[in-house]
């Protein structure tokens, strides 16, 4: 018997940003490294994308899974350094995870 299990709902996920700022004089060199986590929250959906069935009349069964995360645009941060007359921007995208999963188990 194939089996496809449906799955949707909620989807989270901890980034941490790490930010490293260097600067250099002629006679010194400073690092400065900022960390700063983030709360990301999205949605998941697996349906139709998996299947389970049983190896042949035994207690086995095998399964395997997809499912797609969604967690929407990464933010975006653009700023002028003025007193080194620079200017910087982050790169603007979308965050996704496609994963793919398997198992085995057995029923007894």
């Amino acid at each position: 018997m194939l089996r496809r299990p449906q799955t949707g709902g909620l989807a989270w996920e901890r980034v941490e940003r790490t930010e490293i700022e260097k600067t250099v004089t002629p006679t010194i060199l400073e690092t400065a490294i900022g960390r700063t986590p983030n709360n990301w929250f999205g949605w998941v959906a697996g349906a139709g994308a998996g299947a389970e069935a049983r190896v042949g009349g035994s207690i086995w069964i095998v399964r395997a899974e997809y499912l797609h995360y969604d967690f929407g645009s990464v933010e975006v941060k653009q700023g002028v350094n003025a007193s080194a007359g620079t200017s910087f921007n982050d790169r603007v995208g979308r965050q996704t995870i496609d994963v793919v999963r398997g198992g085995l188990s057995y029923k007894y």
